[in-house]
């Protein structure tokens, strides 16, 4: 018999830059590590841990970069993921964050995470028709991303 799949509450946050691109992180699965793929910086939610908090203590633990939960604004979509990671089957139901980035540098200075993460890059939303990702559905959700932070400056 097949085990259920772990439920998790997830936070992800979307960055943005000036040019309309976002910014993934590229990595594998620990169980296929052959199998780099590109997906969005987020993780679970912590005991006592908001959405938006859960979303900024991961940009820094998987970037470097610092942000504050009054940055993000309110979230911009939420969806579930069914996946595998290391053996284990999930189910993600992830709240979604936009953040308006200007240049920064990558530092993975808090990354706990490294040994899976492997490297990180800005794409369009049609750049990321073409290459391996965690989520099918990122394209759309970088679309979604980009309108959320251009609709908040039209306000």
């Amino acid at each position: 018999m097949t085990p259920e799949p772990i439920h998790r509450t997830t936070a992800r946050v979307i960055p943005v830059n000036d040019a309309g691109e976002v910014l993934l992180l590229r990595g594998h699965d620990p169980a296929r590590p052959d199998q780099p793929y590109w997906f969005s910086i987020g993780g679970g939610t912590e005991p006592g841990e908001t959405p938006p908090e859960t979303a900024v203590r991961e940009l820094f633990e998987e970037t470097g970069i610092r942000a504050g939960v009054d940055q993000l604004g309110d979230p911009f979509h939420r969806g579930r993921h069914d996946y595998s990671y290391d053996g284990a089957r999930y189910v993600a139901h992830s709240t979604f964050f936009a953040l308006a980035l200007g240049a920064v540098e990558l530092t993975f200075e808090g990354a706990g995470e490294n040994e899976v993460v492997t490297g990180a890059g800005w794409f369009t939303p049609d750049d990321l028709e073409h290459v391996p990702l965690s989520n099918r559905t990122l394209p759309d959700v970088a679309r979604r991303a980009i309108a959320h932070l251009r609709s908040r400056a039209n306000d």
